[in-house]
């Protein structure tokens, strides 16, 4: 008998691994101001665009001693992908009266499952903070950009886990400047994309009240972030402030991501959107590639702007605004509906809800996240397989985990006869049950195998190894069989593996097991 190694079962599955096809889609959403620092969350449940489904409602900061206050100055929210596991964590920040940051884990099903971190990043300044993510040097892990508000100069700090850890703060900061001249007093805020179609993110900064709407647009260089390119998004006179985002933009002219502004208070709801055009690295040398009103035009409370993939494109961003104080809760998701121009400006709104009670009027602050997938490992391997008998495995999903748009499933089996087994998965919770495969591999030694439906070899087909070494590869479950059973279920709750050898002579072992959900 040939004892399969876990070592090479493990190289084996991760050569067969990709980034999974799906992936759950959330906006969250911040009350400001005098709303409590209460955030909620929204999943798209049934993935068709729309985020009708409360995942998670709570105070990112709770009172700091029993029965107090709540913190009354907002908060603002971001998402971004810190540990590089294809899944964005929730990052919340104080607004005026706190100087707090806290990162949170988010489940598939958009529910808050952890504290990872809190810090302050401006020590004992109190006037708020923005917060944006982006991966300036290109290493597909997020770095953290916190900004002050009104009161602590155009400061900007951009965190990095350094030492891989899975903490920001423990790390010296990546860079920390002034956007702006040190002595302006209104604050900054702050996005990040790849606006240039070079490596790594960009970030682009916006000037707070009094500061007039003097976008930049700064790289990161290896050693330093440096400006590449600026430019007025309304006229120069305007003080309200702007607010940013960015991500690219389907139909838009240039390669990189497009910038999306919008004005603070007394500027009207007027979103911009400007292009690299002519793919020069540059937006600021043509004109706004679209433009429009995110609220009626007599609204003077502002705006706040977001950008992700709320239709699971895979490919591109919708616009996502959300109204200052006055304006209600009134969060809308705008795109291009496929018509003739590709602008936003001239399609319906994709989706509109009110992120809190509708008579809350203090502004609302907004992000988009997305929770690729994750992988449950059996934790009692090694197990027996006993000669004509059958073995329950169990795998435990915790709650909230989310819907599964597709599901792979990873055997590391050592057997002296691998036609002697019948393997079957059940999801315990719904009674739907799946048989991998029935006596297949002949006098193999075994499996090495990664099941999925889109592998093109069905594993009943496998032909017999003239050494009877182990079956290895990424193969279909067996005949009709079909992992897709489970779509559409919640991944939650338990799973079971059964495994029969139902021919004498033989025993075996399970030494791995995992499954692979995208959601």
């Amino acid at each position: 008998m040939r004892i399969i190694s876990r070592i090479l079962f493990t190289a084996v599955v991760l050569a067969f691994t990709s980034a999974p096809v799906f992936a759950s889609r959330f906006i969250v959403t911040g009350a400001d101001a005098g709303g409590g620092p209460h955030v909620i969350i929204r999943y798209d449940a049934d993935n068709n665009g729309t985020f009708e489904t409360i995942a998670d409602s709570f105070y990112a900061f709770t009172p700091s001693a029993p029965n107090g206050p709540l913190f009354s100055g907002g908060v603002r929210v971001a998402t971004g992908d810190f540990d590089g596991d294809g899944n964005e964590e929730l990052v919340t920040a104080m607004g005026p009266g706190g100087s707090i940051v806290r990162i949170w884990k988010l489940t598939g099903g958009g529910e808050v499952s952890g504290l990872v971190e809190e810090f302050s990043p401006f020590g004992g300044f109190s006037g708020g903070l923005f917060v944006a993510t982006g991966d300036f040097d290109g290493d597909g892990r997020d770095e953290l950009v916190t900004s002050a508000d009104a009161g602590g100069g155009p400061h900007v700090i951009i965190w990095r886990d350094s030492d891989r850890d899975g903490t920001l703060s423990d790390n010296a900061a990546m860079t920390s400047f002034f956007a702006y001249a040190s002595s302006f007093p209104g604050g900054v805020r702050v996005a990040a994309a790849d606006v240039n179609n070079v490596l790594g993110d960009e970030l682009i900064t916006a000037p707070g009240p009094g500061g007039g709407p003097h976008i930049r647009v700064l790289t990161w260089n290896g050693s330093s972030i440096v400006p590449i390119d600026e430019f007025f998004a309304y006229t120069p006179a305007f003080s309200g402030g702007v607010y940013v985002a960015a991500g690219p933009i389907e139909g838009a002219g240039g390669q990189g991501a497009e910038i999306i502004t919008a004005p603070g208070a007394g500027g009207g709801p007027h979103v911009r959107i400007f292009t690299d055009t002519d793919n020069d690295g540059l937006v600021s040398d043509g004109p706004p590639f679209d433009e429009f009103f995110a609220y009626t035009p007599a609204f003077s409370g502002g705006v706040r702007v977001a950008a992700g993939d709320t239709d699971a494109s895979g490919s591109f961003v919708e616009v996502v605004t959300g109204p200052g104080p006055g304006g209600g809760p009134h969060i809308r998701v705008l795109d291009d509906d496929g018509d003739a121009g590709f602008l936003i400006s001239d399609s319906a709104v994709d989706d509109q809800f009110f992120a809190f009670d509708p008579a809350w009027s203090g502004g609302v602050f907004v992000a988009v996240g997305r929770f690729g997938g994750m992988a449950v490992a059996y934790a009692g391997a090694p197990a027996l397989i006993p000669d004509v008998s059958s073995i329950s495995l169990f795998v435990c999903v915790p709650p909230g985990a989310g819907i599964i748009r597709d599901l792979d499933v990873a055997l590391g089996i050592s057997h002296t006869f691998d036609a002697d087994l019948d393997v079957t998965l059940t999801h315990l919770a719904s009674g739907v049950s799946v048989p991998l495969f029935t006596d297949v591999g002949s006098n193999d030694d075994g499996f090495i195998i990664r099941l999925n439906d889109e592998a093109g070899f069905d594993i009943g087909t496998v032909a017999d190894d003239p050494n009877d070494r182990a079956v290895v590869g990424s193969f279909n479950p067996e005949g009709t069989a079909l992992l897709s059973a489970f779509d559409g279920l919640n991944a939650s709750g338990c799973w079971a593996l059964t495994i029969s050898d139902d021919s004498g002579g033989d025993i075996g072992t399970l030494f791995e097991w995992i499954l692979f959900f995208a959601f």
